[in-house]
């Protein structure tokens, strides 16, 4: 068996595990299969490349065969040219950009790594950036404002108005959550 082909002067490996599919250093990925449709799939010795899919945050996926999961191609780079990932480890991008997946960009770290490196970097989607908060700029003013006004009020009469946890707006009265609304 091949364990290295040099193409177009990057680093061609195969992908341990998915025989007929290659990843090179500049996170291309290539397959030997072509569909011969009702002939099923055959393997040839030229190699297409593939595009992948995206997902809603920019990350390239791809699947080895119709009943595959996904697997992320920031992954598969490490997993191909560095080694095994930990199973309490995820692989980080430097500069925070799920686009940039070259090995000079990507080390493997714990999540808290992680989400430092995006909040260092401000990418970190929080408070009314994020796209699971409930509550609106105004939604937390307005709560804010309605607890000072009556301090008596019960947190949880609060959140039944706005469809929330009554942690949530524990949270938004003490500013440790939505941190930048004052």
């Amino acid at each position: 068996m091949i364990n290295r082909i040099i193409l177009v002067g990057y680093e061609l490996k195969p992908i341990p595990k998915h025989d007929g599919y290659f990843i090179n250093t500049k996170a291309e990925v290539y397959s030997q299969w072509v569909n011969k449709g009702i002939h099923g799939v055959c393997k040839q010795v030229k190699k297409k490349k593939l595009k992948g899919s995206k997902t809603k945050h920019g990350y390239t996926m791809f699947k080895f065969g119709r009943k595959e999961k996904f697997k992320y191609l920031h992954r598969l780079m490490i997993e191909v040219f560095v080694g095994e990932i930990p199973k309490s480890m995820v692989v980080c991008h430097k500069n925070d950009n799920p686009k940039d997946n070259l090995l000079s960009n990507l080390y493997v770290g714990t999540q808290k790594q992680n989400i430092g490196d995006s909040m260092r970097l401000n990418n970190f989607q929080s408070g009314v950036t994020n796209g699971c908060s409930k509550l609106k700029k105004e939604d937390v003013i307005f709560i804010r404002k309605l607890k000072k006004a009556d301090k008596h009020l019960p947190n949880r009469e609060i959140a039944k108005k706005f469809n929330v946890d009554r942690k949530t707006i524990d949270n938004v009265i003490n500013c440790f959550t939505y941190k930048n609304i004052t």
